[in-house]
């Protein structure tokens, strides 16, 4: 039996999975994994809480979304082996210029504290008028996601997004291209 382990993104839980889950061929055995229970003090931090879980019990394709992806190419790019096939849903392997970094950093902690202030619900309101999920806005499936996140954690999402910020990771796109025949990344045109 195959093995996957899936990872969600920001504001998300492992329930963000299960359209996923329902169309998958019989025989894969899906773990998902709340990026809550990795700790999320930072990208590097949260792959190493990953790689002990993947340590004990290996899969066969790590899949991450957003956030959730960060998280696994860094696993894929410091402990290869427990990765075997990536898949990456818009997911950016980090931002490599030192002035993108430090203006994205800032960016994040001013959504950090924008949390802290707003609370979740109208943080998440805010959030998801981004032109960016305009076509999720637009899914059947929107009001259920959005009713999801207004159950989540202000202050561990707060401190989730300054600290695991593109802007505080290691950039790891000689990673991705290393890994190329390993990987599939997909990515829409707003990500």
């Amino acid at each position: 039996m195959k093995r996957a382990v899936l990872l969600h993104g920001f504001l998300g839980s492992p329930a963000d999975w299960a359209d996923v889950l329902a169309h998958l061929a019989p025989g894969i055995q899906c773990e998902c994994v709340a990026l809550r229970d990795l700790g999320c003090t930072s990208i590097a931090s949260a792959a190493q809480q990953l790689a002990l879980r993947l340590e004990s019990e290996p899969c066969d394709a790590l899949i991450g979304y957003s956030m959730g992806g960060r998280i696994a190419l860094e696993l894929a790019a410091t402990r290869p082996e427990l990765a075997p096939q990536l898949l990456l849903l818009s997911t950016s392997a980090g931002v490599s210029e030192r002035a993108e970094r430090e203006v994205r950093a800032r960016e994040d902690d001013a959504r950090a504290g924008q949390l802290r202030e707003l609370g979740i619900d109208a943080f998440a309101q805010q959030w998801y008028e981004l032109p960016l999920f305009a076509p999720f806005r637009a899914h059947s499936a929107f009001m259920h996601a959005r009713a999801r996140r207004t159950l989540g954690d202000a202050d561990f999402w707060s401190d989730c997004i300054a600290a695991c910020s593109p802007g505080r990771s290691a950039c790891r796109e000689d990673a991705l291209i290393q890994r190329a025949s390993r990987s599939t990344l997909a990515v829409g045109a707003l990500d």
